[in-house]
């Protein structure tokens, strides 16, 4: 079964303890306290479950610049903080990467990241037909975004 949506916490508890994997993409960066859904997918996990997260990467120029957004973006991770937010809650990082989202440059308009002065420069660029290779090389050097795989540590009851 696949859910989409909201989850809450009584979701949750409708759910537990039944889900071998749940993904979580750009979504941490949006609560108040970030530990509670993380702690809803640790009683949503079957042992052994896999939680995979996706958020931005503050250590990025890119991110520090453009995600800042303060009453969208409650918090921003770095590899080290995301790593101890799952750690402490009961998970084992199985693997954690620097990674960046490929975007389509002309989809930016319906973004609620600010662009400022950057906005004329990538729609010059675009115009010029320089957009897929502006896009390409953000990808490749951004590297704006966190994408970490976790497991529930069956050591770890919480």
């Amino acid at each position: 079964r696949v859910h989409r949506g909201f989850f809450t916490a009584e979701l949750a508890q409708s759910l537990e303890g039944g889900y071998r994997t749940v993904i979580m993409s750009e979504v941490l960066e949006h609560f108040p306290d970030p530990r509670e859904p993380v702690r809803l997918v640790w009683r949503v996990l079957a042992a052994g479950g896999l939680l995979l997260v996706s958020t931005p990467n503050v250590e990025s120029f890119l991110c520090r610049r453009f995600q800042q957004k303060p009453r969208e973006h409650l918090f921003l991770f770095s590899a080290r903080s995301l790593r101890l937010l799952l750690e402490q809650e009961g998970f084992a990082v199985l693997q954690m990467e620097k990674t960046s989202r490929r975007r389509p440059l002309g989809e930016l308009g319906y973004s609620t990241t600010n662009l400022g002065r950057a906005r004329m420069l990538i729609d010059v660029l675009g115009s010029l037909g320089f957009g897929h290779f502006l896009a390409r090389v953000l990808e490749v050097l951004a590297r704006d975004e966190l994408v970490a795989v976790a497991v529930k540590d069956r050591r770890r009851c919480r």
